[in-house]
């Protein structure tokens, strides 16, 4: 009886140590699948001496799944911070705006602040594995009399990812 004991506990510990094998490869998984959710900035500047034009920042935010897995529901985060007043122009539907050729739709969360937080959720709801998914050709507008520092960094969710995922890049400006 007291030999059954002892195999019964030495299985026991050793199924404890092929979960923690089996974890370990299951959070290694995860990052890996993580590093490739890419998403960046793809942009141009338009800088003017005119003191009556705007200065105009032309971007796209890209995001590429290179897993294994298709991606459901994708949401990006645009989050825009300026010592003055930016206009953010875009093809998104929102509150006041709804256009059927939109594939973006602004949303709008608890806790994000309407100047500065640019939350768009897609028409298209799955993004599979190797597909690319593009918010393309928004603006950044401020006037060109007002010196201006902005950063503008992105951020990608989905069901598989709740927490996000920054983008590899972000945009800069110090004028």
């Amino acid at each position: 009886m007291e030999d059954t004991s002892l195999l019964i506990e030495k299985k026991i510990e050793d199924i404890k140590r092929e979960m923690e094998i089996l974890k370990d490869k299951i959070i290694n998984i995860s990052i890996d699948n993580e590093k490739s959710i890419i998403s960046y900035f793809n942009c141009s500047m338009n800088f003017t001496k005119n003191d009556s034009e705007e200065h105009i920042i032309f971007s796209d935010f890209v995001i590429q799944n290179n897993t294994n897995i298709s991606l459901t529901n994708p949401v990006i985060l645009i989050k825009i911070n300026g010592s003055n007043a930016i206009d953010f122009l875009g093809r998104f539907n929102n509150k006041t705006i709804h256009d059927e050729k939109a594939q973006w739709e602004r949303v709008e969360t608890e806790d994000m602040d309407e100047k500065s937080d640019y939350w768009l959720k897609s028409k298209q709801t799955t993004l599979k594995p190797k597909e690319t998914l593009v918010f393309s050709g928004f603006q950044m507008k401020w006037a060109s009399s007002h010196e201006q520092n902005i950063h503008v960094s992105g951020y990608f969710y989905c069901d598989q990812y709740k927490k996000g995922i920054p983008s590899l890049n972000s945009v800069s400006i110090n004028i």
